[in-house]
């Protein structure tokens, strides 16, 4: 027993090592596009008689940590929206902006191909999510026949609401440098507020209609690796 006790020690400093967690780090800007349509907004929107976006622009940032061979845990940050408008008879002028955050927890695995010049990092997120609705309808100066009063009048409304969110993706990248990459995500998001369930100053809206911005996403940036 005496003779395997230095062998023993050997195998179990090996596996010590080998299970030894190695610690990254990696971040990156991203924009791109979000696709979705709208839930309940759009019925409010037709009613206005404007045109209901399928896609709004999107933004955000991340940072993930390295844990072992490939597990990684970290943040992400996101941002986008849409704005809509246009101006009927007598100048009467209608407009909807429609703006997202959200802020995910993120989790998932990365692994590498081709002698680690590609990488593919394949999880999810989840956490908050917040929407502001603005909606404006402005009208012509008041007129006496054709001569125009000054006084336009003018209707702004202003809703906010939050909900729970998740999404999914997989993002492959390519290593031009050991720290350096470009990449790409291509996921799914959830993310809607139930109709009724906005508020305007801190009062809810019963009547405020559900914005539904799930669907899918695609977002591309540098990436950073240290």
């Amino acid at each position: 027993m005496k003779r395997c006790l230095p062998l023993l020690v050997l195998l179990a400093a090996g596996a010590a090592a080998a299970l030894e967690p190695s610690m990254g780090f990696g971040g990156a800007p991203l924009a791109g596009a979000a696709f979705f349509d709208c839930g309940g907004l759009s019925d409010e929107l037709s009613a206005m008689g404007l045109p209901t976006p399928r896609a709004g622009f999107d933004f955000g940032g991340t940072f993930r940590f390295t844990f072992g061979p490939g597990v990684q845990l970290g943040y992400f940050g996101q941002g986008g929206g849409f704005r809509v408008g246009d101006v009927f008879p007598d100048d009467v002028v209608k407009d909807c902006d429609v703006s997202y955050g959200m802020h995910h927890a993120v989790a998932g695995y990365k692994f590498y191909l081709l002698d680690g010049r590609v990488g593919v990092f394949a999880g999810g997120g989840a956490g908050l999510f917040g929407v502001t609705y603005v909606k404006t309808v402005s009208t012509s100066p008041y007129r006496y026949g054709n001569i125009p009063l000054p006084g336009p009048s003018t209707f702004t409304a202003e809703l906010d609401g939050g909900a729970f969110s998740w999404q999914l993706f997989v993002a492959p990248e390519y290593r031009l440098l050991r720290w350096f990459a470009l990449g790409v995500e291509v996921g799914y998001m959830a993310a809607a507020i139930p109709e009724g369930e906005m508020t305007q100053v801190g009062v809810p809206i019963p009547a405020a209609p559900g914005i539904d911005l799930s669907g899918p996403f695609f977002r591309a940036g540098p990436m950073f690796n240290f």
